[in-house]
């Protein structure tokens, strides 16, 4: 029948990645069941709890968690740390200004040593 030279119309001989969702699992499946895989097992097989990041249980309901975001403002809180990041900023502007210029490599080692 020579169906070889047409095995990749078929699904076949494609690129891995390229695989029909419908008949395959998705990465994001199996990338998900390593991850519940590995929070639920040690690194030799056995089983465990997962726990959170205070080494409780994370199924444990008795942790009520409460929280309250309030505004406090924005930018520099004094004006010193305004003119130092001000000046943080001049300084990495004329350093790459410096790079940008032909021949201006011996004037940018002599700023980075003085």
């Amino acid at each position: 029948m020579r169906l070889r030279k047409w095995a990749h119309q078929f699904g076949f001989n494609g690129h891995w990645l390229s695989k029909s969702r419908r008949y395959s699992t998705t990465f994001t499946a199996r990338r998900t069941a390593r991850r519940v895989w590995a929070r639920t097992h040690t690194p030799t097989g056995g089983e465990r709890t997962p726990v959170d990041a205070w080494d409780r249980p994370e199924d444990n309901d008795q942790v009520v968690t409460l929280t309250d975001w309030r505004y406090q403002g924005s930018g520099y809180k004094t004006p010193g740390d305004t003119w130092l990041a001000l000046q943080a900023a001049d300084q990495a502007r004329s350093r790459r200004e410096a790079v940008r210029r032909p021949g201006s490599e011996s004037s940018m080692e002599r700023e980075c040593v003085a």
